[in-house]
């Protein structure tokens, strides 16, 4: 591909990025408890699919724009990637100690019920929320000051970020922010995408849960989130937070007709958005020369 054709790629890859992005931002507005947290989550791999797939498209002749495109999309990829190695990093420097035993045992315990692999868990002071850390040898940090009463919960909201691949999950839309920096709306489907992540991390823990214990695992969200915001000096988000919880004890099973359907709807927009190339330019015939006339009008 010549500068001109990957611009021209890249521009057409992002427009249909971006409306996929408008067209799933509205189908959770209208279809969220028909399909679920953990399908919508899902669908946002399509949105992932198609601003990574850069087909055949009209050049598009901008002079310094696909070094500038480079330029800045490096920048912000090295801005990304610094900011996980030092979040790892601090982590890893500022572990304090892990489970006690009784504890270990109920975290074995809860792995085997979600059927995910054990990995080692370590309160980290400073910490101010729960997290799952990168890397290739991930671990669960928690926070010094845990309340006992909240560690199961805890535990089994970070033992459903583990079994979803989050991590992963997080590397694809920083990729995507990266390539398409320009693009606001792609910007907006991240954030979007790490909404639904939550989402579907709480359905998965509650789909588990009794009445009396969901209503538990609210509050330990609730007390999760507004420590954090404390220990940031910010308000919590409310707006969020408010939609979690309603989530978390309504606990509303989706419609299998509706799943199946959604998959198959997502499968056909990513079919015809991969499909719906704009015309490449006919290739102009080159000029007859002399000689070549002279040889298709001689005699045989």
């Amino acid at each position: 591909m010549t500068d001109a054709a990957v611009v021209g790629s890249l521009l057409h890859a992002s427009d249909m990025g971006g409306l996929l992005t408008l067209l799933l931002a509205a189908v959770r507005g209208l279809m969220r408890e028909r399909l679920g947290n953990r399908l919508l989550n899902a669908a946002w791999l399509v949105v992932a699919v198609r601003l990574l797939t850069l087909l055949p498209a009209p050049p598009v002749e901008m002079g310094w724009a696909l070094t500038a495109w480079g330029g800045v999309a490096l920048g912000v990829a090295v801005c990304q990637g610094t900011s996980r190695l030092r979040r790892a990093r601090r982590l890893r420097r500022d572990r304090k100690g892990m489970l006690k035993e009784g504890d270990w045992q109920a975290y074995q315990e809860l792995c085997r019920r979600y059927g995910v692999r054990p990995v080692p868990v370590f309160y980290v002071e400073g910490l101010e929320a729960p997290c799952l850390s990168d890397g290739l040898k991930p671990f669960i940090a928690l926070p010094a000051g845990l309340p006992p009463s909240h560690l199961r919960l805890v535990l089994a909201h970070e033992i459903c970020h583990l079994r979803a691949r989050d991590p992963l999950w997080e590397a694809l839309r920083q990729g995507c922010c990266a390539v398409h920096w320009f693009n606001p709306l792609v910007w907006a489907a991240a954030w979007l995408s790490r909404c639904d992540g939550e989402l579907a991390c709480d359905e998965r823990v509650t789909a588990r849960l009794e009445d009396r214990e969901r209503l538990g695992y609210a509050d330990v969200v609730a007390s999760t989130e507004h420590r954090a915001a404390h220990a940031c000096q910010r308000s919590p988000r409310r707006r969020r937070l408010n939609r979690r919880i309603t989530a978390i004890i309504r606990c509303v099973h989706s419609d299998r007709l509706a799943v199946v359907l959604g998959t198959l709807a997502g499968l056909t927009a990513l079919t015809l958005s991969l499909a719906a190339g704009p015309a490449l330019p006919a290739r102009a015939e080159a000029p007859q020369t002399a000689v070549c006339q002279a040889v298709s009008e001689a005699p045989r």
